[in-house]
Formats: C-alpha cells, structure tokens, sequence
C-alpha cells in the first residue's frame, strides 16, 4: 500500500496581491499646453512633474498612487494679464499592462490660477508608450478651479 504524499502549502505573493505589485518608486517630466474655459484666453504651457508608486497589479491592470506638481512655465494670459496655473495633486492611476497601454487618472488637486484657488476634484486619461527603458505618456487631465475650466495636455516621459 502506498501512502499519499503530502501537500505543502507555501504562502506567499500571488498575481492579485499588493506584494506582487514589486512597489518601485517611478518618476515622470511632462510638458503640458494649459488652457482655460474663460473668454479672451490664451493657452499657457508648464512643467508637471509626477512621483508615483504601484501598490496593486494583476496580469492585465496596475494601480497606483501618484503625486504630481504642476508650474508655469509660460504664463497663459486671460483679458491681457498673465494668469499661469500651478497645482499639486494625489491620484489613483489605473494602467493596462503591455507595450501600448491606457491610463486612466482620479485625484484631488490644490489648484490656482492667478488669484483663484480651490481644492478640486480632477481627472485624467491618456495613453503611454513603452520603448527601452522608458515610459511615454500622452494624457488629458481636466479641472475645475473657481468655475473655471482648466484642460491640461501633456507628453511626457517616466522613468
């Protein structure tokens, strides 16, 4: 009579947990042409920057949490005067998982333009690239400061 072996059971990470999501600090530079809902306004551009970090992923779709800082880098004029928007936000981002990717972004920003300024809701889209070592993102990010309509697009690159 033969015994059954035994089955061992290691825990460990598996593909739906946080572990398994290799959490690794990600940076990103992105140029945006910044633009306003408001009459007599010219499109302005800025610098943003983003940190992030993974905290979940499966075979198909990674999240993660960034923070991102925006600054005038060419003021956008409003009526002739200079109203350049800055920003600093947290988002959860969502990406699918390949060499062609989508994005998809939800976040809380502290934005101002000029004198307006007002902790708002934001969200973004867009789609990245991945070629070498480097991540191209093209997105739409869209906010509300002060009911002023602020549209963001941006390409970048993150490391």
């Amino acid at each position: 009579m033969t015994m059954p072996k035994r089955l061992r059971f290691r825990p460990g990470p598996g593909p739906c947990s946080p572990a398994s999501a290799h959490a690794q600090l990600y940076f990103g530079a992105k140029a945006a042409l910044v633009d306003y809902d408001l009459p007599d306004s010219d499109p302005g551009v800025s610098g943003v920057f983003v940190l992030g970090s993974p905290f979940w992923r499966n075979r198909d779709l990674q999240l993660a949490l960034e923070g991102e800082l925006t600054l005038p880098v060419v003021d956008s004029e409003v009526g002739g005067n200079d109203a350049g928007f800055e920003s600093l936000g947290v988002f959860g981002a969502l990406r699918t998982r390949g060499p062609v990717h989508f994005i998809g972004r939800v976040g809380l920003v502290q934005g101002e333009i000029g004198t307006r300024d007002e902790l708002a809701a934001a969200f973004g889209f867009g789609i990245g690239l991945r070629s070498g070592g480097y991540r191209w993102r093209f997105e739409y990010t869209a906010y509300t400061v002060e009911d002023v309509d602020v549209d963001v697009l941006s390409v970048g690159l993150q490391f």
